[in-house]
């Protein structure tokens, strides 16, 4: 096996573990890109950026926030307006 040469002589099994377990999981994620595709890097900047944001504020505070714009606004505010379509935006993914 290729891996455990490039190991140190006195490595710990458990390094051994991690490394067979990091294989794994790059085998397993190249086989799911394949499978499913990759997302774009603006795609996950918006979710990111989405899920940020809703760090901060619940399912209801969002709901009634933008209830209060829907009602008020009187003129555009695109930083808002940007945050609340990405919140909607991730609200159907």
């Amino acid at each position: 096996m290729n891996l455990l040469q490039t190991l140190p002589d006195d490595c710990t099994l458990e390094e051994i573990q991690y490394q067979l377990y990091v294989v794994a999981k790059l085998k397993n994620s190249d086989a799911s890109i394949k499978a499913e595709g990759t997302l774009s890097h603006h795609h996950v900047e918006q979710r990111l950026l989405a899920a940020s944001e809703m760090m901060t504020l619940s399912t209801n505070d969002w709901n009634i926030f933008i209830k209060s714009l829907d009602e008020t606004e009187t003129m555009p505010r695109p930083k808002l307006s940007a945050a609340m379509k990405r919140y909607k935006d991730w609200q159907k993914a």
